[in-house]
This record gives structure tokens, sequence and C-alpha cells, in this order.
């Protein structure tokens, strides 16, 4: 199954094996869709436009099970439940889906959230604010630790949180984005630096990803904002676990497989390159959809 949001606003999940839609919805009520997220069951799915506004659906029965404000939504593993912060409003929640039950998390005060997820047993959330990331019992919201961004490293660094936030396979440790270019990578128990990266240029890393079957590598996203009325530029670095250079770095969004073997890149001109993911080599380019004829290979060779 997946999820598609177009720009009439309506979401739709699509049945990848017949090739047909199972169901739409509305997505957003009045703002461009900004966001779609399909739980682990396949049952439930969350949506909100660039205003914040959406809403969570039962895709069963097809029909709003609430509406939400959010900024940032993700679903528990299980897909059980989902953890939201609203926008530009202080605190996030937990919510079970099969009551709606809410569980609130926050440390007080005016602390609002550019990005919350859980980790991949479900057993943690984690918030990340301008300058520390706080983490939380995923079933209770008892406030577990405090991670201090800014006393990482030297202050006159001017470390802050970008938007990049990932949990490794074990929940071990997290992966952060920082405003300064800089990649951390943080021990989840102690609080504590392991490592730290920083992307070409000193851009700031809007997106991070642990990569391959023993999470060997990293990968990170980046944008450099564009002079007015010019569009940014979005580029892709990644990085083995023991070397401070990234192994490749290209301008654009680029994915790479899970056994960390191939990556695929989109240019400008429309096509697609596969590349060697271990040393960012084009191997191969699939030429772009052009009135719906097929893709076909322009370069590289077979094998």
């Amino acid at each position: 199954m997946a999820l598609t949001g177009g720009a009439d606003l309506k979401v739709t999940l699509c049945d990848l094996a017949k090739l047909e839609a199972v169901c739409s919805f509305p997505g957003a009520p009045l703002n461009k869709l900004y966001e779609v997220a399909l739980s682990s069951t396949g049952r439930y799915a969350l949506s909100r436009g660039f205003d914040g506004f959406g809403a969570v659906w039962d895709l069963d029965k097809c029909q709003e099970v609430m509406r939400l404000f959010s900024y940032t939504f993700a679903f528990r593993p299980d897909g059980q439940a989902f953890v939201t912060a609203p926008l530009r409003l202080p605190g996030a929640s937990i919510f079970r889906l099969e009551d709606r039950h809410e569980t609130k998390l926050g440390v007080g005060g005016q602390t609002s959230y550019s990005r919350v997820m859980f980790d991949p047993a479900g057993r943690m959330v984690a918030g990340a604010e301008a300058t520390s990331i706080h983490l939380w019992n995923g079933h209770t919201g008892q406030l577990l630790r405090v991670i201090e961004l800014d006393q990482m490293v030297a202050r006159d660094e001017g470390e802050g949180f970008a938007g990049g936030l990932c949990f490794s396979g074990d929940s071990r440790s997290l992966l952060v984005g920082c405003t300064n270019g800089r990649i951390l990578l943080i021990d989840v128990e102690g609080g504590k630096l392991r490592r730290a990266w920083r992307f070409p240029e000193g851009l700031a890393v809007s997106q991070v990803s642990f990569v391959g079957r023993a999470q060997g590598a990293i990968l990170a996203r980046a944008c450099a904002v564009g002079s007015p009325g010019l569009p940014a530029k979005r580029f892709t670095a990644m990085w083995d676990m023991v070397n401070s250079e990234p192994t490749w770095c290209r301008q654009g969004h680029v994915v790479v497989d899970n056994r960390c073997r191939f990556a695929a890149a989109a240019t400008d001109e429309g096509d697609v390159l596969l590349l060697d993911a271990t040393g960012g080599k084009e191997l191969l380019r699939l030429r772009g959809f052009e009135h719906g004829k097929k893709w076909a290979r322009v370069s590289g060779e077979a094998g």
C-alpha cells in the first residue's frame, strides 16, 4: 500500500499490487498539502497542510477519526498510536488510536518542537527544539533526559537543530542535523557526543538517516538558500562511520538501498541516475518520462 497526495488536497490510498486506488480523502482543509504518513498496519493515515491543519483517517472505514493542528507527527512502529506537536505552540502529545487517549509531553514553559518521532522499538519519543533534544517514555510520557546541543561543541560554533533527527536501529544512538552543518552522533543513554561530521560548505542539515544493513554509514541532506528570486539548491552526502570527509556529495535528492550498494538520484533534466553508493560513481542513466514513453537507458553499462 502507498499514500499519495495531490494538488487538489486529496490523499489517495493505492494498492500497489493491483495498481488501483482503494480510497481517497481530503488531506488538508484549507492550504497546500504538506505531509502524509501511513501506519505500519495500513489502517490509519495522518495528513496536514502547510498551515498545520490536517486529520487522522481510518482507512478501513474511509472516515475521519479526529482533526489535527500539527507541525510534525509520526506513528509508533506498531501503528497503534502517534505523536504530534502543534504548529508554533508549546508541547507535544501521544494519541492512542483505539480510544484517542492523549498523553501530554513537555518540560513546562513555552517549549515548541519542530520534529517528533518514536524510536524503532516504540519505547521512546524524541522531540527536537531549537537547541536541545528531549527524550520521553513512549507510553507514560515521563521525561527521561534533555540533551543540550550547545554543550556538544564550543559555543561560538552556534549549534542549533535544523530538522535532521534519526534513531539507530537498536535505539542506542541519535543522529542530529544542525544549523551550522554539523551532524552529531549522540549516545542516547548517556546523552554524550560520540562523533561529529560536518556537511560541505557548512550547510544546515535538514535530514539524516542511517543506511546499510549494519548501519555502517550515514546519509544527510542539506539546503543552500539561493538569492532572491532563485530556487534553493539541495545537496546529499554520504559518510562511512570511520572517516570525517564524505565519500561523496552531489546536488539533488539521493536515495540509497538497504544494502548500501546502489543509490538513485534525479537530475535537473528529468533523468534518473543509478550510482555506486560507496563511491558515488555513475553506473546508469535512465531518461525521464516524456509524453507517456517508457524509461530508456541512455548511458552506462548493464550488469
